[in-house]
């Protein structure tokens, strides 16, 4: 169903996608909690051992994985917004040391949209999507929802840009609510107008030579029009159904 690129994953595991729709995308959640998992591990030191070290956690939820990550891969990554943006970017870099993907035990393959001109669009807790930045200014922080951040960078290097204005080739818009029962807010594409290698709404990949083993999808259109509380009966619509996702 191609939901991926709405943001779809595992942190709301019966939400929009999989309940609303009749069944729905439930394999997003697998293969994406399978990416975030192997990723704990891989950089763990623990090998598997860290999946040990979150089921013996007091926590019963969201602080069982930042508490190991913060012990056993690097303390910053106690913080769930760290982490959760970490993982993400790590499916655009796929850089073979280092934080930034999997150490070349796994390969991504990002797909890019086609003209969103700054578009908002209504991400769950959890929920993120990529669009091309094109080395232009961003800045829409104050109009965003209240756990909406955006992190910026460019494709050739991995300095990350965590606060207003934003700059580089890529943004990242993504909710950061640890709470899974949080509200649905509105996060912005950048402006990708002109930028891509064909002007359709359909996606663009940028590169064939990367296996397509997990393709981790860019948001291909703009919700703006949805209410905040109407989005998860209304998308998507028009535009955003060529892109492969069903009503």
């Amino acid at each position: 169903m191609n939901t991926i690129v709405y943001g779809n994953n595992f942190f709301v595991w019966n939400g929009f996608w999989e309940s609303d729709q009749g069944g729905g995308d439930v394999l997003a959640d697998y293969a994406t909690v399978y990416l975030f998992f192997q990723w704990l591990r891989i950089h763990s030191g623990l090998d598997t051992g860290i999946y040990k070290k979150i089921i013996d956690s007091d926590y019963r939820d969201y602080r069982a994985v930042t508490e190991s990550a913060g012990a056993y891969i690097d303390s910053s990554f106690g913080n769930w917004e760290k982490l959760l943006s970490y993982w993400m970017m790590s499916n655009y870099f796929n850089n073979t040391s280092g934080y930034l993907g999997y150490n070349n035990e796994i390969r991504t393959r990002i797909r890019y949209p086609a003209n969103l001109s700054q578009k908002r669009y209504v991400l769950s807790p959890g929920e993120g999507f990529f669009s091309y930045l094109g080395s232009k200014s961003f800045n829409r922080d104050s109009e965003s929802g209240t756990n909406i951040r955006y992190r910026s960078f460019s494709s050739d290097s991995a300095t990350i840009i965590a606060a207003a204005p934003y700059s580089g080739d890529t943004l990242l818009a993504f909710n950061a609510n640890s709470n899974k029962s949080g509200s649905d807010e509105y996060g912005y594409a950048a402006n990708t107008s002109g930028a891509i290698r064909t002007q359709s709404r359909q996606l663009t990949v940028i590169s064939d030579s990367v296996p397509d083993m997990y393709p981790v999808s860019v948001h291909p259109a703009g919700g703006g029009g949805l209410d905040a509380d109407s989005h998860r009966i209304q998308r998507p619509s028009g535009i955003e159904r060529k892109a492969g996702v069903r009503r």
